[in-house]
């Protein structure tokens, strides 16, 4: 499920707040959790 989140977020599918509530979760927790499937807090799409 973080995996899927993850992309998500990633290619601007689902906002910050968004996926924090769908894996409820708290930011801190969610900017930790997104290096593990390759994706930084910082990059909002893939073009950036």
């Amino acid at each position: 499920m973080e995996a899927l989140i993850a992309m998500l977020y990633f290619r601007g599918k689902l906002s910050e707040n968004q996926a924090c509530q769908t894996l409820n979760i708290s930011r801190r927790a969610f900017a930790e959790m997104l290096p593990r499937y390759g994706v930084s807090i910082f990059v909002d799409s893939e073009e950036n």
